[in-house]
This record gives structure tokens, sequence and C-alpha cells, in this order.
């Protein structure tokens, strides 16, 4: 999934401590939503952020992708290279959510466009799950993440 800022905001970030974490590795967080706490893959670099979970044909369940913006920003995430529905939780940079995109439509093939979706103002984080993982979790707006490095095993 292609990642495309539209504006930047000035506002000073105040972000969960996610530092002590390798760019050149890949690094996981686990997030605490609803409830709920998944592991997810961090996407803090522009080409992480780019990449997304195109290419992938599906995430585990209690899995997912978190990404940090590194600033307060609206954003469009594009679809393209996506193989399979997902949900988009939308985050502000103080972890609450903001609003969230449910099954998110995948390219069809032939299909000349791709879909892509406007996050509901300016947000810091971006979380992507499986599929109707929003509707099964019971997730709301205003509802409060908990962000901390993974320790894995």
């Amino acid at each position: 999934m292609l990642l495309l800022g539209v504006l930047s905001c000035t506002e000073q970030p105040t972000h969960p401590d996610i530092s002590g974490h390798s760019p050149n590795e890949a690094s996981f967080v686990e997030v605490s939503i609803a409830g709920t706490t998944l592991l997810a893959e961090l996407a803090d670099t522009p080409a992480r952020r780019a990449e997304g979970l195109s290419g992938r044909d599906s995430l585990e369940r209690d899995q997912g992708m978190w990404f940090d913006l590194g600033e307060v920003r609206p954003v469009s995430f594009w679809m393209k290279g996506m193989r399979f529905p997902i949900d988009i939780i939308w985050i502000s940079q103080d972890l609450a959510v903001m609003g969230f995109v449910e099954r998110a439509a995948v390219p069809r093939m032939g299909d000349a466009s791709v879909p892509y979706y406007e996050s509901v103002g300016p947000v810091r984080y971006v979380l992507e799950v499986n599929a109707d993982f929003v509707r099964e979790m019971g997730i709301a707006v205003g509802d409060r993440a908990e962000v901390r490095m993974a320790q894995l095993r």
C-alpha cells in the first residue's frame, strides 16, 4: 500500500516512546485498543510506509501494521498491490481513534483505477488490520490506543 502525504502541520508531536529499534530492521509494536492487543509491524520510514501491506497475501488475525507518520497531517492510503481487504483506523497524536475505513476495497484484476482512502483529518498514526476487526472489536471514535515496543521471543 502506498502512503501519500497531503498536507503538513507544525504541531509538536506527543507520541509513545517506541525508540530503541534499528531503522534497518523490521520492528514490531504491541497495540492495545478496545480491550484487544495485537502485534503490529512498525512502518516508520518512508520506504516502509510506502510499501505497507501491499504484495502480501494475508495478515494473521492478531497482527496489523502501525504507521507512525512522524508528524500530524491528513493522509491518503492507496490500495495498489493489496491482495486482501483491511480496516484502516485513523489515530490522533494523543492516540485517540478519529475514524476508520471498514473493509477497504482491493483493486480488481484489470481495473484501471486503484481505490484510495483519505483520513478524517490530520492524524499522526494509522493502524491497518484485517477486514472486520473494527466491527468485531467494537472500535469506536474516541477509543484510545496504547502502544509499546514488542518483546519478541
